[in-house]
């Protein structure tokens, strides 16, 4: 499975234009003000770079994980054309959550990428005071379109009972 999600995501990544666009997601920026003030973030399926990259420009000292070598080259070159660093580290998530350090990070976003198991790494790699800022399409976003598949879709407000220890807000 490893080999092929990585297949299917470097044929992804692969063409010459963003996949993504060049921008992070623009709710990401919206919250900026409200991020942490600590210095460590990790980008869990960070893809082409783009969110890493804005939390780059804001001071962070960003670690982007992906499964794709293209997609983090991608980021690499998205990094140094701001004239930012990014730690890449390409590796496959299912195989390797214990990438996810206790106790180690600030923020740790991850957008768009479900894997029910990471929220209890997730949960223990957050400082004391560190947040985590997920994005994942629910069961409601097949109302409004027929994507993605339901096999990606978290139920509604199930998110919420994946971070128990530091309780819901």
């Amino acid at each position: 499975m490893s080999k092929a999600d990585q297949e299917k995501w470097d044929r992804r990544y692969t063409c010459r234009d963003s996949r993504m666009g060049d921008n992070p997601r623009p709710w990401l920026k919206s919250i900026q003000s409200s991020l942490p003030a600590g210095r460590q973030a990790l980008d869990l399926a960070a893809g082409e770079g783009q969110n890493a990259v804005f939390l780059a420009g804001l001071g962070y000292q960003v670690t982007a994980v992906d499964i794709s070598q293209v997609g983090l080259e991608k980021a690499r070159t998205r990094a140094k054309r701001a004239g930012l660093s990014l730690t890449i580290h390409k590796l496959d998530l299912k195989e390797q959550p214990e990438f996810i350090k206790a106790d180690a990070w600030d923020l740790i976003i991850c957008f768009r990428y479900l894997q029910r198991d990471l929220a209890a790494w997730i949960e223990a790699g957050l400082r004391q005071d560190g947040l985590a800022i997920l994005e994942l399409p629910n069961t409601r976003t097949v109302e409004r379109r027929n994507r993605p598949s339901k096999r990606l879709l978290i139920e509604e407000k199930e998110l919420l009972s994946w971070f128990r220890k530091r309780g819901t807000g």
